[in-house]
């Protein structure tokens, strides 16, 4: 898994085998929770022809409905641990030498 998109503590957006993974960080008040969810093609159309501000409009979607329509679609643990790996290896290739 590979991050190849990001917005500062909004969303991550991850590739792997030519899927697309959304972790979309969520606050519904004073809970904050992630949703990790791979892409469906519909969804990930546009994503993949309009960059940011489609990633954006999904996020947004995610956040706003996070409690009922996409929660159930959120990755099992075993996902968010390879997410995390590539979330650092992004990181740790930004950092300067």
């Amino acid at each position: 898994m590979e991050v190849i998109a990001h917005r500062a503590h909004l969303w991550f957006l991850a590739e792997e085998a030519g899927e697309l993974y959304l972790d979309v960080s969520c606050t519904h008040g004073a809970a904050g929770f992630s949703v990790f969810m791979r892409l469906t093609p519909l969804e990930a159309a546009p994503v993949r022809s309009g960059g940011d501000e489609a990633i954006d409009h999904l996020a947004h979607q995610v956040q706003h409905h996070g409690l009922s329509i996409y929660r159930s679609r959120n990755l099992e643990p075993e996902w968010h641990a390879r997410l995390n790996e590539a979330v650092s290896r992004w990181w740790r290739s930004r950092k300067p030498a």
